[in-house]
């Protein structure tokens, strides 16, 4: 496969022809009717093919050990206003994720909150809790049982409809 952007390859895939592009991108091809002589034509043909090749060659260095992952540059990463519009959403949610444990906060115990945040965020088993709080197991389990049912009443939850995602 040849690169389809590259002067010397179009140039040197048309042997009956010399092919260039103009400034506006389209392909102008020279072919021996538009010469007085078959050897003059021969003589252009080898001169573009050499200049097309040692144009490439001089700015090629950098890009002979890469491999482009997508075709079009335009393409390239994100614009300021997508990361801006990212950075925006993000704090948004933040802060309602915010509000929401400040609720929760409010009708928990202290300890049952550190016992369902520590069980539901910090990914704690209820007998990890129980070592570290030097408590049994069920007390634990209660208390986080307990702090659900808490929840699911002030978020008005209802357990026979799953959550929609919208």
């Amino acid at each position: 496969m040849y690169n389809k952007k590259s002067d010397y390859a179009i140039n040197k895939r048309n042997p009956d022809a010399i092919v260039y592009t103009d400034a506006d991108k389209n392909e102008i091809k020279l072919t021996r009717d538009d010469f007085e002589s078959e050897e003059e034509f021969l003589r252009w043909k080898a001169w573009s093919d050499a200049e097309y090749k040692q144009a490439e060659r001089s700015g090629r260095g950098y890009y002979d050990h890469t491999v482009a992952l997508i075709d079009d540059a335009d393409t390239y990463g994100e614009t300021l206003e997508d990361e801006l519009i990212a950075l925006a959403d993000k704090l948004e949610h933040d802060e309602k994720c915010a509000a929401i444990v400040a609720q929760i906060r409010e009708v928990l115990t202290e300890t049952q909150f550190r016992r369902l945040w520590l069980h539901a965020v910090c990914r704690k088993t209820e007998k990890e809790i129980a070592t570290m709080e030097n408590a049994a197991q069920q007390n634990i389990s209660l208390s986080i049982r307990s702090a659900k049912k808490k929840i699911e009443k002030i978020f008005d939850f209802d357990k026979k409809t799953p959550c929609k995602k919208s």
